[in-house]
């Protein structure tokens, strides 16, 4: 049998690579999720302040604080600076970046205030007023927060304002990719909700990073662990859709970008029945997560636009480029649309997501399935 030019294609491109055929690995969504402490020389300026050399571990972290500052969990580092500083009991400096850590979101899990407490590193801190008022002020942020924590992870919906007589919206679910939250995210399809009468729901991941910064993911496991119960928050904000609007249940999409693409995208091979399609952003995919539901998803004639960057610096356009191509090959309706760009939306976000669902409905022109959802998935 002579192979189809398409898995010709996902050959070569699998040789290029020097990869196994099955291009995608279950750690690739997980790509996106950053931390102070992975960048280049944390670890080891720590150590310094652990083993006595905290002058220049201090000075190193600056130098990390300096390129990385923007990372959510900055305050990892600031706190460590702290604690060079107290241990050589310089009170001060070593209070001034204890406040800063605590004010960029140190002490959002129980663990950190007990440490802020307990710390024999800050014990020249110990009995000072000031120290005292840092502590009370991360307990207080702490206690809020779980008081508020349902609130702040609810989904946040944009729907057209006014609703016409016997009107069905469309909807559609996305989710935001690592450090980001469902409020600024789903602000990026504000404009693409009013302009075409469409209900866009935002859930929100389970992981606090940091004050509003959630993700889907923390690690190159933790997204295969999880997806199922990530699922559960994009069908809970569904829920709220039905139950807030009249919805054309013939119509549901989900989108995402990085780890909220994968999450999207595996939503749509596993729930075939309940979704139309989806239309993700520069992210990848885990084969755990779609397991056994491709050829049910395959069966039902459902679509996916991929958009990727060519340039993306986050998830390599080839490696992902190829895994798509292999599912492409297996029946999967996958329009691939390479962007020279790089990680993110892209800039003309409402057109492509108005060609993208036009292509899903088959309403471009194309030669696609009719089959809409009628119920189920999982």
């Amino acid at each position: 049998m002579k192979p189809t030019r398409r898995r010709l294609a996902v050959l070569l491109i699998s040789l290029a690579l020097g990869t196994r055929l099955s291009a995608q690995a279950d750690d690739l969504p997980a790509l996106d999720a950053i931390s102070i402490q992975n960048r280049p020389g944390f670890v080891e300026a720590v150590q310094k302040i652990a083993s006595g050399s905290e002058k220049e571990g201090v000075e190193d972290l600056l130098a990390i604080e300096k390129q990385y500052g923007t990372d959510p969990d900055v305050y990892i580092l600031l706190y460590n600076v702290a604690c060079g500083y107290a241990r050589r009991r310089e009170v001060d400096p070593a209070l001034e970046w204890l406040t800063a850590a605590v004010d960029k979101g140190y002490g959002i899990h129980p663990n950190q205030v007990e440490r802020l407490r307990l710390d024999a590193d800050l014990a020249s801190l110990q009995g000072e007023p000031r120290h005292d008022k840092i502590l009370a002020t991360a307990q207080a942020r702490l206690k809020k927060l779980a008081e508020e924590i349902e609130t702040l992870r609810a989904p946040v919906l944009i729907a057209p304002r006014d609703l016409k007589e016997g009107e069905k919206l469309p909807v559609l679910i996305v989710c935001h990719p690592y450090g980001s939250s469902p409020a600024r995210f789903v602000e990026y399809f504000r404009s693409f909700a009013e302009a075409q009468r469409i209900v866009v729901a935002a859930p929100c991941g389970s992981r606090l990073i940091a004050p509003d910064h959630w993700a889907w993911a923390m690690s190159s496991a933790d997204f295969a662990e999880h997806f199922r119960m990530d699922h559960r928050e994009m069908l809970d904000a569904l829920t709220l859709c039905r139950n807030r609007y009249p919805i054309d249940e013939r119509r549901i999409y989900v989108s995402g970008l990085g780890q909220g693409a994968a999450l999207a995208f595996a939503y749509v091979v596993r729930n075939p029945q309940q979704v139309r399609g989806g239309v993700v952003f520069n992210g990848a995919y885990s084969p755990r997560s779609l397991q056994d539901w491709l050829p049910v998803c395959v069966e039902h004639g459902r679509r996916v636009v991929w958009v990727q960057g060519r340039f993306n610096q986050i998830y390599p356009s080839e490696e992902v480029v190829a895994g798509l191509l292999e599912l492409q090959g297996s029946g999967l309706k996958i329009d691939l649309r390479e962007l020279d760009a790089d990680h993110g939306l892209p800039p003309d976000l409402n057109d492509e997501l108005v060609r993208a669902l036009k292509w899903i409905d088959g309403t471009d022109g194309t030669d696609g399935k009719e089959r809409p959802p009628g119920g189920g998935g999982r």
